[in-house]
């Protein structure tokens, strides 16, 4: 967050002083605002990830159809 803070202040500065800036800057500042634009903020509860959920324990518990995963 610091650095794309100091990014955006780098371009603003360049700008209202009528110095250069490059496509390559305009490219990212709008990748980084597309990016940025369905973060999740303000996250209530962790995910938890384990090893339960992973298909290999399905496929080995007889609950998985796909012959793939039956198979590993």
């Amino acid at each position: 967050m610091l650095q794309i803070s100091w990014f955006v202040v780098q371009y603003i500065a360049r700008w209202a002083n009528g110095d250069p800036r490059t496509q390559l800057e305009v490219v990212t500042l709008i990748l980084i605002y597309i990016l940025w634009w369905d973060k999740p903020f303000d996250v209530q509860k962790p995910l938890s990830v384990s090893s339960r959920a992973s298909p290999l324990f399905i496929a080995k518990k007889g609950h998985g159809k796909d012959p793939y995963w039956a198979t590993c």
